[in-house]
């Protein structure tokens, strides 16, 4: 009996094209990679952390030098309010503004770079209720329309913003 190694050679070569779209896909996703690393690099991200029960942080993610920043928080639902008197700079920041408008929700102030920053978080603040009546689901997000949130990098004075990130959080009953 004569055995036939067709089939053998099929098997071979769709193993080797295998091997070779696999190495082909894990290239392309590490270029990906890197392009997103370059990305971060070149500009600024700015995200907002809760700290329960009530705190929230902004947060700088930046390899640039920063001047300043501009923020404006947007907040809902209305049973939520900022409590401006607690605006509080982070470790090398100097704040100004601390406004809410009660009318829009919304939440502005700047931070100043004094000296250098020794911190990623750019100023903490707190949440109040309106009324306690139980616990309340909240969601904040920075309003990016026509500069509102900006980023400034000290040596060009161009707004490096890239990305943004909000929260959404529970404020618990007391």
């Amino acid at each position: 009996m004569r055995t036939s190694r067709i089939p053998l050679f099929i098997g071979i070569a769709v193993f080797i094209i295998a091997i070779l779209v696999s190495a082909v896909k894990i290239g392309q996703n590490r270029s990906l990679t890197s392009e997103n690393v370059k990305a971060n690099v070149s500009g600024a991200e700015l995200s907002l952390q809760y700290i329960a029960p009530e705190t929230v942080s902004v947060i700088l993610n930046t390899a640039k030098t920063v001047s300043g920043v501009d923020v404006w928080i947007t907040l809902s639902p209305r049973d939520l309010e900022v409590l401006p008197s607690t605006l509080q700079a982070g470790s090398g920041y100097i704040t100004s503004g601390g406004t809410y408008d009660q009318t829009n929700q919304s939440f502005v102030f700047s931070a100043i770079r004094a000296g250098e920053a020794q911190s990623q978080i750019v100023a903490t603040f707190q949440l109040g209720p309106k009324a306690r009546i139980a616990s309340i689901d909240g969601v904040m997000d920075f309003n990016k329309t026509d500069g509102n949130t900006s980023v400034i990098e000290k040596d060009s004075g161009a707004d490096i913003l890239v990305k943004t990130t909000g929260v959404k959080f529970k404020l618990p009953k007391t």
